[in-house]
């Protein structure tokens, strides 16, 4: 323990060193970024000059009137100079000034401290895009010289005779024309440039291309867009903005705050061969997640703190993905944090409440009268051995529960695990420096408590972010974070315990103790939650992500990144000695258990890149990167499980007495690297023709010895039609992609290239462990490999106000890794071979129109839909012998949930079952269609076939928004449409329903019960086994009011007297509505809920 605590420290000091180090010096002028910028001109026109600099630039967009620029002609010579350099010696013999608004330069007359013109006084205030005071707008009278500009709160005064035009300018906003008539406020809402919003950056992780140069399918959603939707995760958020992004709806874990979410994009690549559910970051067919260049889980990306986000990239195709090479084929998220903003100390403070409502809605279950009536009809209190004796007992036990129903018990079981929770969330961030120093605190506290009592998960974290410019050519950053998760699982055990209970039984006796063995002679589920049973876990994270850039001759920029994390997650359960397990147990050693297991998980990775800008003849542009990175990722863990309790107090470890029953104290260790060289190149013909060409070699230590290292690449172009000569003028955007490319799939275990020994400390020979082998190595095992094309176009008309983006696809992915089987003398079934195809085809759109845009008021929809059809086109024997498994399993073949099966040309998802004719209306038994289409009463599993497929045939999202004032109004839905799923509910919990417990509804009303009955379900005295059927597969349509939020910004005079920037009110509701083709139970072991919650941003 104490060697454990002198790495904790040991690691913290060297992480705050690192940290400390990044704080070493600072100087920077305020416009560096871009391309050095060498220019000479002679009595040139300065509007010519200017166009000049911004492509030499390659970063910045400048904005100006002609009215302003044209009187000027310049001559100059700038040689290797800055943007900031370059303006001053363009501007220096003129009036104009200019201001600065990201990578937008606006250029414009000086104010005035004075007034200008004559006549009355105009005065008002001017509101950008998003609503909030414009600060530093420029405000002029049209054909005169001079203006005013804005104060601190958007406000203005300025002179005017009736009759002039006022023109008002700002950053990346529309100019503004207003008449004054004789009106004395004027107040302004500008809307954003078509240019400002074309001119979109794209993150992918490594660099950042403006959208009109890229050739990659993605999306992005900014800031204001996962925080409107008032969702409580990141991953929820994505998926209602991008229908081709999945969350894996888990009939299971419900609404658990302690499960993450499984996400696909783009379908499924490879086969889902894991036994049981695992960590996302497990998920086979997972994206790769990247945060500010790093990779990082998708347990982080759950628990990440929304407000500081900056904006999300989804990259799908490979044009986007091929320079993560072996991790890009399932798709990259890349998100990108808030960096700190030079000016006055800010302070943001966001706070929500949630209030979570357990949601029931899918359970039908009978009260105690209709139970009592299915258990008569299905023959419970029938004496199966015959005698008076036994039958007269069997009356006596019916009559005893009559007697109960009519004394009014009807249990709602349901309830009793169950509470509506609450969720808090708040979050605060500090920054503030100048344009050499910048400085960022953030802090948050989550606490998530789960709708079944004793589950929660809570979440704290500190993070401290240094931005430092060094000289023109210099810029160090680091950001230091440290936080802690802290969940529990429920002590009342799995949901569907309760479920099962009859409504007829009590739980507590007549002096209020409860009951401790019920009617199905099992234990009364509420006991356990009265013991000191627990499971939790704890982690904590230290990350250190430390970024160093150089800009040098000109066009060059080398950057430098390295990232160390260190997670300690420590598990603990306690299943206490007097729990029900132990019943029937004598002996004290092993009554009651203990797990304890401890993980450590160190992530070291870095990335060095070179990167190229340059623009040549005004109409050539040409950027490069070239780079490399590494991974090395270590986790190792240890644990024991001990037994033999006293009591519930004397729970310490200390007070075990053994441990559990041939175990002893174990390790697990896994070690993986990857390490890779990547180069991107694109170059662009006049703003409207780019070609894009990226490779990348990868090695990793998952990989025989024989093919450590693969090669990935893409190419793509992309045609701005829009600027075209021939283009109508309406066209604000007009874009076509085309890409094809390769990339890579490395979500397996690291142990499969090579082979395993298990030792034996029990067996000791000449002072040596005995060891096994474990399993077999493939020495030339490599990479999955998944070739994808994809093509692409995005329209813009009416001015942005109707556009839309949609992309064609087609995914092959070959080399998968799949066991093969192998002659049992070998003493292993089956090794790991690259065998497997799996082909993925499909398409998806998206299309935005603003019905109504106002200055007050706009009513946005927007429509998107995703269509995937998966087909597998190879498969392993081992795979064809696992289906006969489960085929003769006859376990597998009643259980409500269909066991995955392959076959070439059909897909991943699809459902094999027995067509089923129904149900005889003479017998009520089940007729079963054999493959030649002739009936049989004889269920056979070679008669299987594929009924169904699990995957919709589209699915996607309508989100409207309607905006008036400060008021904004977010409604999104979500549909799906055409796909097919087998309904457990009614293969286990009606006509498989066990009479001994409690079962929907529909056990009671729509079974057989005599002869001429037409039922859908067999007679209801039949207890025999239910085999998997065409019967119980139905279509699995659905419609849900996913999200409706109401926001609304306080208006700036309300708010400005208490020396508040900014508040912003959030409401907001999940799950209201749900319009669904299938009924069937959801939530089983852990119940969903919906949840309406309250927030506030607050800025001072």
């Amino acid at each position: 323990m104490r060697d454990r605590r002198k790495s904790n420290i040991k690691d913290s000091l060297m992480v705050l060193l690192l940290w400390l180090f990044s704080a070493s010096t600072l100087h920077a002028q305020q416009l560096t970024q871009g391309n050095r910028i060498t220019y000479n001109s002679s009595e040139e026109r300065l509007s010519t000059a200017l166009k000049a600099v911004e492509r030499l630039s390659g970063y910045y967009k400048l904005q100006f009137t002609s009215e302003d620029v044209e009187p000027y002609r310049v001559s100059v010579r700038i040689d290797r100079a800055t943007m900031d350099a370059a303006l001053h010696e363009l501007l220096k013999n003129t009036p104009l000034r200019y201001s600065v608004k990201d990578r937008f330069i606006r250029l414009s007359k000086p104010a005035q401290a004075a007034a200008i013109g004559i006549g009355g006084d105009v005065y008002g205030t001017v509101f950008d895009a998003e609503k909030q005071p414009a600060v530093g707008a420029t405000v002029r009278i049209k054909g005169a010289s001079g203006g005013v500009v804005t104060d601190v709160d958007g406000k203005y005064k300025i002179k005017a005779a009736s009759g002039q035009t006022l023109i008002f300018s700002y950053v990346g906003m529309k100019i503004v024309e207003k008449t004054y008539a004789g009106h004395s406020r004027i107040d302004v809402y500008m809307e954003a440039s078509e240019e400002f919003m074309l001119q979109d950056v794209v993150v992918n992780g490594y660099y950042s291309r403006s959208k009109e140069s890229y050739t990659g399918s993605e999306i992005t959603i900014k800031a204001g867009q996962l925080k409107d939707l008032g969702a409580t995760n990141v991953l929820s958020t994505l998926s209602a903005y991008n229908p081709s992004l999945r969350l894996t709806e888990e009939a299971d874990y419900g609404s658990d705050p302690n499960h993450v979410p499984e996400v696909t994009l783009r379908g499924q690549s490879t086969f889902d061969l894991r036994g049981s559910a695992e960590s996302s970051r497990a998920n086979p067919n997972g994206p790769l997640y990247i945060m500010d260049g790093v990779e990082v889980s998708a347990q982080t990306v759950y628990d990440y703190d929304i407000n500081r986000i900056e904006n999300i990239t989804i990259l799908k195709d490979a044009s986007a993905t091929a320079m993560y090479g072996s991790r890009g084929a399932n798709g990259v998220i890349v998100m990108t944090t808030k960096r700190p903003q030079p000016g006055r100390i800010k302070v943001d403070f966001s706070a929500n409440y949630a209030l979570s409502v357990p949601d029931l809605r899918d359970y039908n279950l009978m009260n105690a009268s209709e139970k009592l009536e299915f258990e008569r009809l299905a023959g419970r209190y029938i004496f199966a051995a015959g005698g008076l004796e036994g039958q007269l007992a069997m009356d006596r036990l019916y009559h005893s529960r009559l007697q109960e129903v009519a004394r009014g018990v009807n249990t709602y079981w349901l309830s009793q695990p169950l509470r509506t929770s609450l969720y808090q969330k708040y979050s605060a961030i500090l920054e503030g420096g100048d344009n050499n120093l910048r400085y960022q605190l953030n802090g948050r506290y989550d606490t998530n408590s789960g709708v079944m009592k004793g589950s929660d998960r809570n979440n704290y974290g500190l993070s401290a972010v240094l931005d430092y410019n060094i000289g023109e050519n210099f810029r160090v950053r680091n950001d230091l974070s440290i936080s802690e998760v802290k969940s529990n699982n429920s002590p009342y055990g799995s949901f569907s315990r309760f479920a099962q209970q009859n409504p007829y039984d009590r739980i507590y006796d007549d002096e209020g103790h409860l009951v401790k063995v019920l009617s199905t002679n099992h234990v009364n589920p509420m006991i356990n939650a009265t013991l000191a049973n627990r499971d939790k876990t704890n982690t904590t994270t230290w990350t250190d992500n430390f970024y160093l850039e150089w800009r040098f001759l000109n066009a060059f920029r080398l950057t430098a990144r390295l990232s160390y994390s260190k997670a300690l997650s420590q598990q603990e359960t306690f299943v206490s000695p007097n729990s029900p397990a132990y019943a029937e147990e004598t002996e004290i050693a092993k009554k009651g258990r203990a797990m304890y297991f401890n993980t450590t998980e160190t992530t070291l990775d870095g990335n060095v890149l070179l990167s190229y800008y340059n623009t040549f003849r005004k109409i050539h542009t040409v950027s490069m990167t070239l780079g490399t990175n590494f991974t090395d990722n270590s986790v190792r863990g240890q644990g024991f499980t001990a037994t033999g309790f006293l009591n519930d107090n004397l729970d310490n470890i200390h007070f075990a007495q053994q441990y559990a029953a041939n175990s002893k104290p174990a390790s697990t260790s896994d070690v993986s690297r990857l390490f890779g060289v990547l180069f991107n190149a694109n170059y662009g013909l006049k703003e409207r023709y780019y070609v894009d060409f990226s490779f990348r070699t990868d090695g990793s230590s998952k990989f025989g010895n024989d093919s450590r290292f693969a090669p990935f690449w893409s190419l793509g172009v992309a045609w701005n039609v829009h600027k075209e000569k021939f283009m109508n003028e309406k066209f604000a955007n007009l874009r076509l992609r085309a890409s094809m490319g390769s990339t890579g799939n490395i979500n397996f275990a690291s142990s499969q290239a090579i082979t395993r020994y298990y030792y034996h400390a029990d067996n000791i020979y000449l002072d040596s462990w005995g060891a096994t082998l474990q399993g077999y190595g493939n020495s030339k095992l490599k990479w999955q490999q998944t070739m994808t094309y994809n093509l692409g176009i995005d329209i813009s008309v009416l001015k942005g106000r109707l556009a839309f983006y949609g992309d064609v696809y087609r995914k092959l992915t070959d080399n998968l890794l799949l066991p093969m089987n192998v002659a049992p003398s070998t003493g292993f079934t089956s090794y790991t071979e690259n065998v497997g195809e799996v082909e993925n085809t499909g398409w998806e759109a998206r299309l935005s129109a603003n019905w109504i845009k106002t200055r007050d008021f706009s009513w946005t929809t927007t429509f998107s839909a995703f269509h995937n059809k998966n087909r597998i086109r190879k498969i392993s024997n081992e795979l064809e012998e696992m289906n006969k498994r489960h085929n003769t399993d006859k376990n597998s073949n009643i259980t409500g949930k269909v066991a995955n099966q392959y076959e070439n040309g059909n897909s991943t998802t699809a459902i094999y079952v027995v067509r089923s004719g129904g149900i005889d209306p003479a017998t009520g038994n089940e007729i079963y269609y054999k493959r030649d289409g002739t009936l049989s009463f004889i269920y056979d599993y070679k008669d299987k076939v594929v009924v169904g497929d699990t995957e919709p045939k589209y699915n996607g999202n309508i989100i409207n928004n309607i905006a008036w004032k400060g008021l904004n109004l977010y409604a999104v839905a979500t549909y799906r449409y055409g796909g097919k799923a087998y309904n457990a509910t009614l293969a286990t919990k009606v006509e498989g329903a066990n009479p001994a417990l409690n079962a929907d509804k529909r056990v009671l009303y729509d079974r057989w019960k005599q002869p001429g009955d037409h039922a859908m379900f067999r007679r209801i005295d039949d207890q025999s086994p239910v085999y998997q059927t065409s019967r119980f597969v139905q279509d699995n349509n659905s419609l849900v009011l996913s999200n409706l939020s109401l926001t609304y910004t306080l208006p700036k005079k309300l708010i400005s007297a208490f020396g508040v920037e900014y508040v912003k009110l959030i409401a907001s509701a999940t799950d209201l509505v749900r319009f669904s083709s299938i009924r069937q139970e959801r939530g089983i072991a852990y119940p969903y809920a919906h949840s309406y919650s309250f927030g506030f941003n607050i800025r001072f």
